[in-house]
């Protein structure tokens, strides 16, 4: 499959806490007690000085500041987000992005319906396009990023706090860093209501949660031949710390070998929980030439989405 070639994940330094959403969010008492002492959220990223057509800007012009991304090389660009839509019409915010750039060559479309976990999911979109393609050097731009515009868009009740943050990824067929050996998924479409399905189906999605997402790690590992022993790490989505507590217990895996730094500092910023993860752990040289790891994602809906690439 694809090389991921270069991340970069712009990450906002303005933080809320709880409290501070409280009124907001329509949150009771009880519940900023809920998300601070059981599921580990602390503070919130917010991007108070940007909009979403800016926090992406950011994101590519880092990564071409930084990593000498040759334009001309990307052929397509996938712009991954959670809310169907993120700008009022006519307003289309890709194009916006792009117009600042000389990207006028590439193919260029959305990925949402897989919400947060559409950054994974759009690795694999990637490789079959570049698949068919003959020119070896050519790559695809994946962009993600959202605005938490809203209280029904922020809030995930008794489960989660959403933040605000934007990531650009360039993967291409050739690479030195990370590769990616596949993507799978689980889709769970008795729940495609996302947050308005029913308090019983809530409940049972909730009882289903930790052991889908087993499986789904299970079947990705057994897709290339390797099993939880050879995992070093697991890059996971900042829902909150007391699922990834509960699959750790369940899936007996080391709950220390899961990156959780960032739940309690950033919130869940949509589906680029995985890459601002990622780069934290590369700069902090956590991860170790020849590791094999996982990124974890799941999206309301449900998509369960599980990654496993080689450092």
């Amino acid at each position: 499959m694809v090389y991921i070639d270069k991340v970069y994940a712009h990450v906002p330094k303005n933080r809320m806490s709880i409290q501070s959403l409280q009124s907001n969010l329509g949150l009771k008492n009880y519940q900023v007690k809920l998300f601070e002492k059981v599921h580990g959220l602390n503070q919130i990223c917010m991007d108070s000085e940007h909009e979403l057509k800016e926090m992406l800007q950011i994101a590519i012009h880092q990564l071409m500041d930084q990593n000498q991304v040759e334009l001309k090389q990307i052929k397509y660009i996938i712009f991954c987000h959670t809310s169907p839509l993120v700008a009022p019409y006519p307003h289309n915010v890709l194009e916006e992005v792009l117009s600042s750039f000389e990207l006028d060559h590439a193919l260029y479309f959305s990925l949402t319906q897989q919400h947060c976990s559409s950054g994974l999911i759009a690795m694999e979109v990637a490789d079959s396009l570049l698949a068919s393609d003959p020119n070896n050097d050519d790559q695809a731009l994946i962009l993600i990023g959202e605005k938490a515009f809203h209280p029904t868009c922020q809030l995930i009740p008794n489960t989660t706090i959403m933040g605000e943050a934007s990531a650009a990824v360039v993967v291409g067929k050739n690479g030195e860093q990370d590769e990616v050996l596949t993507v799978h998924r689980k889709i769970m479409g008795k729940y495609a209501a996302g947050i308005q399905i029913s308090p019983a189906d809530a409940k049972d999605f909730e009882e289903k949660y930790t052991s889908t997402l087993i499986e789904t790690v299970e079947e990705a590992l057994h897709q290339v031949d390797k099993a939880k022993k050879d995992v070093a790490w697991i890059i996971p989505h900042n829902v909150n710390q007391s699922s990834w507590k509960q699959f750790a217990k369940q899936f007996d895996f080391p709950l220390s070998r899961i990156y959780l730094e960032n739940v309690s500092r950033l919130g869940h910023c949509f589906g680029a929980d995985p890459f601002i993860n990622y780069q934290d752990m590369v700069r902090q040289n956590l991860l170790q030439k020849g590791d094999l790891y996982l990124m974890v994602s799941v999206g309301l809906g449900a998509t369960f989405a599980v990654s496993v690439m080689k450092h």
